[in-house]
């Protein structure tokens, strides 16, 4: 049998290694999010109706940005009852206001 502190140490590196997972899955939503904000933002300002029509269908289909998949943090608890909060307050302004430009360039076209 281990001694107490090695089971200690080898549960600590689990732990260590299962935050690190998420983290980096965390991490690469984020940069996702980011770079799909960059291209509404980008993509409200075009002139050329065309393609903007064109970018938006392949934006709400799906094939500019990969699908999201969130990590499952309750399986990873193994039935511990530990649980790991993710702030849902975070800050979308930038997306607000790109979606929200984008609707208004929507309108004005529709108007033409």
């Amino acid at each position: 049998a281990l001694p107490v502190t090695e089971l200690i140490r080898a549960q600590e590196k689990a732990e260590l290694s299962r935050a690190e997972r998420l983290l980096e899955q965390l991490e690469q939503e984020i940069a996702d999010l980011q770079r799909r904000v960059t291209e509404l933002e980008q993509l409200s300002h075009t002139h050329d109706h065309l393609h903007f029509l064109q970018e938006i269908k392949d934006l709400v289909s799906g094939r500019h940005s990969p699908q999201f998949t969130r990590p499952d943090f309750q399986s990873d608890l193994r039935d511990d009852s530990r649980s790991i909060t993710v702030n849902q307050h975070l800050s979308f302004d930038g997306v607000r206001k790109s979606l929200s430009a984008l609707k208004k360039r929507l309108e004005e076209f529709c108007q033409e």
